[in-house]
């Protein structure tokens, strides 16, 4: 438990420094430059998905039983094919197909990013096996802070210029690369005969299914911004992705809330203390937590916007959709917890799949109407439908009654404010908003008395004290 809390710590200062990061570089550059940056960050995220091969995947299943040497090996054996072949034909494509943005200057900077993008993965997971809590923070803090000091650094002698993001994130990127590996290097090499061999063929039998469902989700997570980016100019597109660094912040929460309730509700189903109504009761308080942020995130919206930078401010009509995203993944984690605790893993492929599917023919449609704006509904719309999707299979496998059609109506409201909070007028907005609590009130009566009974409690013995 002390380990999850030292890695929750790290999570923590890196949303620090990424929030200084946020304040700081949309500020220096223009929304275009920061878009261009980004989209090839993005391209570089998919791409070293791919060429990875799920070599993350498979050094921690195989950590405490195979040699790590044997495993780096194999993984820098089947990564450097997959490169060689993955250039090979985007190159061959793009002789006979023209994409504007996507000149060869780019492409060999996606591809060393994602070399780099991988070494550093790899090294991360190693150290987290390793449950090395302090390098595992010095790593991550280090590149964000590292990246601060390079971009800054940059723009004072230079003109501000797209390749400043790329370049800070490959300098610091090799200097904690050369250093950790400094650092970890007995362990990396160091001969334990208690381990076994394995072979490059059943490495990547392992790894390679579990990369196409990282991938899918991958994909998931950058599907709008990948086809956003073919309908609008750099300048929205940059906007968007500066909404999308706010809402980044708030994922914290998601991280640290997987981190803890995961243990946690395997320990309860373990010590069979009453899974089913530690499920109800944590679905219930979860929701109505979630719902309650949801609305208080929306409703000052227009001062977290001042965060950003004066030309980004355009990013306030996308915060209520993007919003969903954190709330419906963490409100699914209690509805989905059936499939974790009777190992139904495959049902998480299938989730994936239709997830996808939805976002993607969603993204098609509504950017083609609605440009920004359409691709956050599609994306706010997808993280409910994945809620729905995840409950579905996980109250299948393992049934427990929490009110979930009755919670429904209160998703459905919620959503629809959000939708009107960021196409329509404000009092059309605040009439639904009115409702929206109305009913949150009425579906958890319950809890709000016992919230009051607590309050009114303290409220007496602090009067008490007084007296």
């Amino acid at each position: 438990m002390r380990n999850y809390i030292r890695f929750s710590f790290s999570t923590i200062l890196v949303s620090i420094v990424n929030i200084i990061s946020i304040f700081i570089f949309t500020r220096i550059f223009s929304p275009e430059s920061y878009a261009q940056a980004n989209l090839i960050i993005t391209i570089s995220v998919v791409y070293s998905t791919l060429i990875m091969l799920g070599a993350d995947q498979s050094v921690i299943r195989f950590f405490y039983s195979i040699k790590l040497k044997n495993l780096i090996k194999n993984s820098i054996r089947s990564i450097a094919i997959s490169i060689i072949v993955s250039t090979v034909i985007f190159s061959i494509v793009l002789y006979f197909v023209e994409i504007e943005f996507l000149t060869y200057k780019i492409i060999i900077l996606i591809v060393i990013y994602s070399v780099l993008f991988i070494q550093m993965r790899l090294i991360s997971v190693i150290i987290r096996m390793l449950q090395n809590s302090k390098l595992y923070t010095i790593m991550n803090v280090g590149q964000k802070a590292l990246e601060i000091v390079l971009v800054v650094s940059m723009y004072l002698i230079w003109n501000e210029s797209f390749y400043f993001l790329i370049f800070s994130y490959l300098i610091s990127s090799i200097i904690l690369i050369v250093g950790i590996l400094t650092i970890v290097k007995s362990e990396l090499f160091k001969e334990d005969e208690s381990k076994n061999d394995i072979s490059m063929k059943m490495q990547l039998s392992y790894s390679v299914p579990l990369m196409i469902s990282i991938l899918i989700a991958t994909l998931n997570q950058n599907v709008d911004k990948i086809i956003l980016s073919q309908f609008v100019s750099f300048s929205e597109l940059g906007v968007y992705y500066s909404a999308f660094k706010i809402i980044g912040l708030v994922t914290i929460v998601q991280s640290i809330f997987t981190l803890v309730w995961v243990p946690n509700s395997i320990k309860v189903f373990e010590q069979k203390k009453g899974i089913t109504n530690y499920l109800t009761n944590s679905s219930r308080a979860i929701t109505l937590l979630m719902i309650s942020m949801g609305i208080v995130f929306i409703i000052v919206k227009d001062y977290v916007i001042f965060f950003l930078g004066p030309e980004y401010k355009d990013a306030a009509s996308v915060l209520p959709m993007l919003i969903l995203i954190p709330i419906f993944y963490i409100m699914s984690e209690t509805t989905v917890s059936g499939l974790t605790l009777l190992k139904k893993s495959k049902y998480h492929i299938y989730i994936s799949i239709i997830t996808f599917s939805a976002n993607l023919i969603l993204s098609f449609i509504l950017i083609m109407y609605f440009d920004v704006l359409g691709a956050a509904t599609a994306v706010g719309l997808s993280s409910y439908i994945l809620y729905l999707v995840r409950s579905y299979y996980g109250l299948r496998v393992m049934y427990f009654d929490f009110g979930f059609f009755r919670i429904q109506l209160l998703n459905v409201l919620f959503i629809t404010w959000c939708i009107t909070n960021s196409y329509t007028t404000y009092l059309n907005s605040n009439i639904l908003l009115i409702v929206v609590v109305f009913v949150l009130l009425f579906i958890f009566k319950t809890e709000f008395k016992k919230i009051v009974k607590i309050a009114n409690k303290w409220m007496s013995s602090k009067d008490n004290i007084k007296k």
